[in-house]
């Protein structure tokens, strides 16, 4: 119970005044008289007036001391929480993300918000419909404007916490939609606070949040990678650990080395006790790993309230060889730039060798080369004498039948076309010098990286420089300018662009795809040309075919913590194109203490619970 005015309690310093003037003497003038037989009920009077004797039974006394008791309670005005809905539409609003697993209510966060929302649909009368939104790594709604209470017990019955975080703006979204046209509608969020919320949230109606939770101590793997050392023939290992608790605890961290990918147990590299501070992070390095290591397994020992963030994955880089031929007079630019990148193998040729060595025979890529890009610089082939793989062509002098040149662009000024494109990663083009430039218009397979206008001819419009793209599964790319009439080869921006083109061009030389994936990402497999399948083998052994769309194939169930393998198949063999892990990693997710309120601004009319 609660009070609106706990000040009215300082009232209660009158009772013991009440009670004092019942133990006031009452004065009387002495006489002296010869008997007291006949003033028995005088002298009983004059006792129960002296002070310090024991209190008798008086009714006055008693509803005095009653009647001030009320007043006090009443002016304190006493009043108590209750977590019953009001309003004529219900709109439940769950977190199901991974902290909602955590067990410091029993027996887990999830089962304790599902209880509660039960409770909240069973106060309501019958005919009141509820709307159940799930708000887990995708929102969704389980359950609109149903008036059947069994079917929403079955849909709370379905729900399980996932392994990543909680898009809980989307699901407020949602929620203030179904509320906009229902003025009395009441939103209840069920939550442990742990989410990401825009600063500002266009919603609709009364909006309250329940907490969920009452415990933050836990512990997680925070960061776990594999890398080769610097000999280049072994591994080493980095793992981070992190206390989100206020106390400091010990756990025992084990990690496990895989050698094959049917071996489903791991051999133990090493066991330690750490002692984790509250609220800080202990990390450190195991070197010499074998160098037939291709995944390791990090485990925290002991327990907590959170178990989904004490194992994590990583997988060993896999370097693939590469076949890059150069044709052309010779650039030690592209010559040297490419030679620096790891796995690659760089041979040049004239044109006139390579028109001499031209067979019209289909040409099979060898299998230890998975990637085969050629390099067009400044000189074209013949028509139709392109070999299969990828294909850069650099200051193009005429048409192809790739793109066209309609003519010259004069001290062209580059400009990125996205500051955020993973080409550019990193990228400084700014007063970049470029003397000359074919006029290319944008073929209908690419799409521009860097443009740039004609300085002479303002008119002209932006025409790309640098252009990327797929046609027919072939992967291509045009840079519209001879590097000698360019700065480009003197900065520090070159190689690193050269390496995010190589890495486009010819993925796989460093990895087809990231090595460590959140639950839920969708992880784009880029294919050779020869690939006709791909296959995903998931964490638990089961496998998944996927379609091939141009030299590219898209992966979206990585619900999974663990190692997944990526094969793919061409001429009736089969190849390893690499692996990769899914681990949470999430801290908002791991820092399972509970908020107490929740910042929602710009909904209308919005209550918090605590």
């Amino acid at each position: 119970m609660n009070f609106l005015t706990p000040l009215a309690f300082t009232l209660a310093v009158l009772l013991p005044v009440i009670v004092a003037f019942y133990f006031l003497k009452l004065r009387r003038q002495e006489q002296v008289i010869s008997s007291v037989y006949l003033w028995q009920e005088l002298v009983r009077d004059v006792a129960a007036n002296a002070p310090w004797q024991r209190l008798r039974f008086n009714w006055l006394l008693l509803l005095q001391l009653l009647f001030l008791s009320a007043l006090i309670v009443a002016l304190a005005r006493p009043f108590s929480w209750t977590t019953a809905a009001a309003g004529g539409h219900l709109i439940l609003v769950l977190d199901t993300s991974a902290s909602m697993a955590a067990t410091d209510v029993t027996p887990d966060r999830l089962v304790a918000a599902t209880v509660q929302a039960r409770r909240l649909a069973a106060a309501l009368p019958p005919d009141t419909p509820v709307t159940l939104i799930a708000a887990g790594m995708q929102a969704q709604v389980l359950l609109s404007g149903s008036t059947d209470r069994l079917r929403l017990a079955q849909v709370l019955d379905g729900l399980r916490a996932g392994p990543g975080g909680s898009d809980m703006a989307t699901a407020l979204e949602l929620a203030a939609a179904v509320a906009a046209g229902e003025p009395d509608a009441e939103i209840v969020v069920l939550s442990d606070g742990g989410v990401e919320l825009p600063a500002h949230l266009s919603a609709a109606g009364r909006i309250r949040y329940l907490p969920i939770g009452r415990s933050g101590e836990n512990q997680a793997i925070s960061a776990l990678s594999l890398d080769h050392d610097v000999s280049g023939r072994g591994f080493s290992a980095f793992v981070r650990v992190t206390n989100y608790g206020q106390q400091g605890v010990t756990r025992r961290l084990t990690l496990y080395a895989f050698s094959s990918p049917a071996q489903r147990e791991g051999s133990v590299l090493t066991a330690r006790d750490l002692f984790l501070p509250a609220g800080e992070s202990v990390g450190f390095t195991v070197p010499d790993l074998p160098p037939e290591t291709i995944a390791i397994e990090a485990r925290l020992g002991g327990e907590d309230v959170l178990s989904l963030d004490d194992r994590a994955w990583a997988v060993a880089p896999l370097v693939y060889g590469a076949q890059v031929q150069i044709v052309g007079p010779g650039n030690r630019f592209l010559e040297t730039a490419f030679s620096l990148l790891p796995g690659v193998e760089v041979t040049t040729i004239s044109l006139e060798d390579y028109e001499a060595t031209w067979s019209d025979e289909p040409v099979s890529l060898p299998s230890e080369h998975l990637n085969w890009l050629t390099v067009f610089d400044t000189v074209l082939p013949q028509e139709g004498h392109y070999p299969p793989g990828a294909l850069f062509f650099v200051g193009p002098l005429r048409s192809t039948e790739f793109f066209s040149v309609t003519g010259v662009l004069d001290l062209p000024a580059a400009r990125p076309v996205s500051a955020g494109d993973p080409l550019l990663r990193y990228v400084d083009l700014s007063g970049l010098v470029i003397q000359r430039a074919a006029r290319i218009p944008l073929p209908d397979w690419a799409r521009p990286v860097v443009v740039a206008s004609s300085a002479a001819d303002q008119d002209e419009g932006d025409m790309p420089l640098l252009a990327v793209g797929q046609r027919d599964g072939r992967r291509l790319a045009v840079l519209a300018f001879d590097l000698r009439q360019s700065d480009l080869p003197l900065r520090v921006a070159f190689p690193v662009l050269l390496a995010h083109l190589v890495d486009y061009l010819a993925p796989g030389i460093r990895g087809a795809f990231p090595e460590t994936v959140v639950p839920g990402a969708v992880v784009e497999i880029p294919l050779p040309p020869q690939a006709s399948a791909a296959l995903v083998t998931y964490p638990d052994g089961t496998r998944a075919d996927l379609t091939v769309r141009a030299g590219a194939a898209l992966f979206e169930d990585t619900q999974m913590p663990g190692i997944y393998e990526v094969t793919w198949k061409g001429e009736g063999e089969r190849w390893l194109l690499g692996r990769f892990a899914v681990n949470g990693f999430n801290a908002l997710e791991a820092d399972i203490a509970p908020r107490q309120t929740l910042a929602i601004v710009g909904a209308g009319a919005v209550s918090y619970t605590h």
